[in-house]
């Protein structure tokens, strides 16, 4: 049994593939979808299986063939395996491991472990570096891509477009001010469906532009918010401050979420084990879940994550820049390492993949939608179980259409949050961020208050499905203990694996500096997000090891 949302998809499965499977949610022009029920009663009104926005890896069943995908910008990993005739696609990096294994051999890719230690496994190093995983024969899906079986030969293509072509940015017709409209008209029906179908929604509000437009885009239908809380942090004075101000300005509740008795679905080894197999060898920040299921009760989870990342890579500060410079940053922090070089060319591989020119204005902005905005915000499965459920409505095509368009006229990444706010009233242009430097100049906010858009704030949006599954298989004991996944438990675990990790500590891979960081960090005990990188790096390439050997 796999937890919600996680499958592996083999050759020997086709011929029960009967019909479609949706692992998280899909959006249309028309509708919010939910799950493989959700899809059925969809596909009963629509009879189409194209559907391309959202969060979710969909396994789409035709007459002919089988296609397997994720959403657009990939919020959902898909990882998969050829060989010759055979193949078998996962969204879990060690399923898939462990799947194949029965059949194959495998090898160890030490380039992908390797490129985890740039910058000490945070920025560039927190994730996978490029589509390479750290096993030979598997690779990531790229967002260009999708796999399309024969249902008579079984056999898989892999199918690529380039990235301008999939995202329709090569379209000389295409308007800046009638994308900019369309993406709020989306985004105000989306969340206005939202808001009218669930009780419990908390907006994580943050002194910045992504969370504020989330903000506008739930308020600008005018209707009652009674179902919507706004959280913020207090010990982030900055963000809070700015979270008092606009709740107050438009009536919202501040830090009142719902109360939902907390379940406890799973133990602190069960809760570290649903981590390795989301992140494990392909992305080292460690936010334990606490159930392997979405529960029937639940908040859902309002964000402001988008496919763009500007920020990630601008400046000249060390692996932020142009492509061929962080290449350069690359070799240079590389240089006692075992494959500097082919960590380099590994992060360029990105830009083949994509067929995007490295030198382009808008290179960096491709690799951080292709790779960092996967695994940072992605792995959607693994996000939504217990009793939160992610929704991220800025995670969608328009965004980088608007912020390609403007990247080849110059302008500067922070132009489309004024723009997006001139359609909300004065409130979002007016209302001060967490810091002075974000602040728009007013030539920024000339140019967006003669932007022409005319969004439709009344369009209406059908939902289908829930999250949850009512009859979703339970444990292999069928027997909920209601255990917390204590916190403090799972780094007593994580410093036993350290210390029986002997075979990554055999390898060139690691050196002494490697291992005394792990050590410091299992002392310190500090937050399992933050600060246990080092060691679940170590951790994920000694239980990759045993898996594959």
């Amino acid at each position: 049994m796999y937890p919600q949302n996680s499958f592996v998809f083999s050759k020997s499965d086709v011929n029960e593939a009967l019909q479609s499977q949706l692992y998280g949610y899909a959006l249309t022009d028309t509708a919010v979808i939910f799950g493989t029920k959700g899809l059925q009663s969809y596909l009963l009104k629509s009879g189409s299986i194209n559907i391309r926005e959202g969060r979710f890896a969909g396994v789409f069943v035709d007459t002919d063939n089988v296609i397997i995908r994720a959403d657009n910008t990939g919020q959902e990993l898909i990882y998969y395996y050829t060989n010759g005739d055979d193949w078998s696609v996962s969204n879990s990096f060690y399923y898939l491991v462990a799947e194949v294994k029965k059949r194959h051999s495998l090898n160890l890719y030490e380039p992908s472990v390797e490129a985890f230690h740039l910058k000490r496994g945070t920025h560039i190093g927190e994730q996978l570096i490029s589509h390479n995983t750290c096993v030979e024969e598997i690779k990531v899906l790229p967002v260009n891509a999708h796999l399309r079986i024969c249902r008579k030969s079984k056999q898989l293509h892999i199918h690529t477009i380039s990235y301008e072509e999939h995202f329709e940015l090569n379209d000389p017709s295409a308007k800046y001010e009638e994308i900019l409209s369309n993406a709020i008209s989306k985004g105000v029906g989306i969340l206005s469906a939202i808001k009218k179908h669930f009780a419990n929604l908390n907006l994580f509000l943050s002194g910045g532009y992504d969370s504020r437009l989330v903000l506008g885009l739930l308020t600008a239908d005018g209707k009652p918010n009674d179902s919507l809380n706004v959280m913020s942090h207090i010990h982030k004075k900055e963000d809070f401050v700015v979270a008092e101000r606009l709740t107050k300005r438009l009536g919202l509740k501040l830090n009142q979420p719902t109360k939902i008795d907390r379940e406890f679905g799973i133990s602190s080894s069960e809760s570290l084990r649903m981590y390795l197999a989301s992140c494990g060898s392909t992305y080292l920040p460690m936010y334990p879940v606490s159930a392997y299921r979405q529960f029937k009760r639940f908040n859902v989870r309002l964000t402001g994550d988008q496919p763009t990342g500007w920020s990630h890579f601008a400046g000249n500060a060390k692996f932020n820049g142009t492509a061929h410079k962080i290449r350069a940053d690359i070799i240079d922090e590389m240089k006692t390492r075992v494959h500097g070089a082919a960590v380099a060319d590994d992060f360029m591989s990105t830009f083949d993949v994509l067929d995007v020119d490295p030198k382009s204005p808008f290179a960096m902005l491709a690799h951080y939608s292709a790779i960092r905005a996967r695994f940072h915000c992605g792995r959607n499965w693994y996000k939504s179980q217990g009793s939160d459920f992610l929704f991220t409505p800025l995670m969608q095509t328009e965004f980088i259409q608007l912020d390609f368009l403007n990247a080849n006229n110059g302008f500067e990444p922070k132009k489309v949050f004024a723009d997006f706010f001139s359609a909300f009233g004065n409130w979002a242009l007016e209302e001060p961020f967490e810091t002075p430097d974000r602040a728009f100049s007013t030539e920024l906010i000339k140019l967006a208050q003669k932007m022409r858009i005319s969004p439709d704030f009344s369009k209406e949006y059908v939902v289908y499905g829930m999250p949850y599954i009512e009859d979703f298989e339970s444990d292999f004991l069928g027997v909920n203990l209601n255990i917390s996944n204590d916190h403090e438990e799972i780094k007593d675990i994580l410093e036993t694996l350290y210390y029986r990790a002997n075979r990554a500590k055999g390898l060139k891979l690691f050196q002494e500096d490697d291992l005394r960081l792990c050590k410091s960090e299992i002392n310190k005990r500090g937050s399992l997000s933050h600060n246990y990188r080092k060691t679940t790096h170590l951790i994920s390439t000694e239980i990759l090891m045993s898996l594959i050997q």
